[in-house]
């Protein structure tokens, strides 16, 4: 990617992990994780830190997988977790409810 948009001076590139996103804090205006949290060694962390990348009043996306039980994704995909519960009655649909995120709170707020 780097090498494609080379010519490109209002593009930085960061090296990092989900886990210590390499942004101040309040950077960004938008978060979008998209098939991310299974894929990360401690999502609660990773949230966390998106979170804290997210400035007041802007917005945290994170779409991912269901349970399942497709555990050839371990191998094939690097899979780390085996997807997540939805919330039954919440606020926000869609949040991450497995015992890896149970730490990380709505927007990582609280």
């Amino acid at each position: 990617m780097q090498a494609k948009f080379s010519g490109r001076t209002e593009i930085d590139y960061l090296i990092g992990t989900a886990e210590q996103i390499p942004l101040e804090t309040h950077a960004v205006n938008y978060v979008f994780a998209n098939m991310c949290p299974h894929h990360v060694e401690n999502p609660p962390e990773a949230i966390r830190e998106m979170a804290r990348v997210v400035q007041p009043g802007g917005r945290l996306v994170i779409t991912d997988l269901e349970p399942h039980d497709f555990t050839f994704l371990r191998e094939e995909h690097h899979d780390r977790w085996m997807g997540f519960a939805r919330a039954a009655r919440s606020p926000h649909p869609g949040n991450l409810h497995h015992p890896a995120c149970m730490g990380a709170r709505q927007a990582g707020r609280g």
